[in-house]
C-alpha cells in the first residue's frame, strides 16, 4: 500500500514539473503575443509618458533657468524668485 502512495506521489511531482518546465518555457510577456490593437495601446501609453516626461524635464529647465537668473541660492529664494519672475522679474 505504501509503495502504491509512492508511485501515485512520483507521478504526481513528474506531471508537477512538466507543467513547471511548460509554463517557464514560454515567456510571460512577450511582444509576439500583442496583436496589432495591443501594441498600438502599448505604444500610446509609452507616448504619454514621453510626453510627461518631457513636459517636466522642460519645467525643471525653467525653473533652474530663473534661479541661476534670479541668483537664488536656497529653495525658498528660488521659491519666490519663480513666484515673482513671472509677476515683473526678480
Amino acid at each position: 500500500m505504501k509503495m502504491s502512495a509512492l508511485v501515485r506521489s512520483e507521478h504526481a511531482f513528474e506531471s508537477d514539473v512538466a507543467e513547471l518546465e511548460a509554463a517557464l518555457a514560454l515567456p510571460s510577456f512577450s511582444p509576439a503575443l500583442l496583436d496589432e490593437d495591443a501594441e498600438a495601446a502599448v505604444e500610446a501609453d509609452w507616448g504619454i509618458v514621453a510626453a510627461v516626461a518631457a513636459l517636466l524635464g522642460l519645467a525643471i529647465a525653467v525653473v533652474a533657468y530663473i534661479c541661476s537668473v534670479c541668483e537664488a541660492r536656497s529653495f525658498d529664494a528660488c521659491r519666490d524668485a519663480v513666484v515673482n519672475y513671472f509677476g515683473g522679474g526678480c
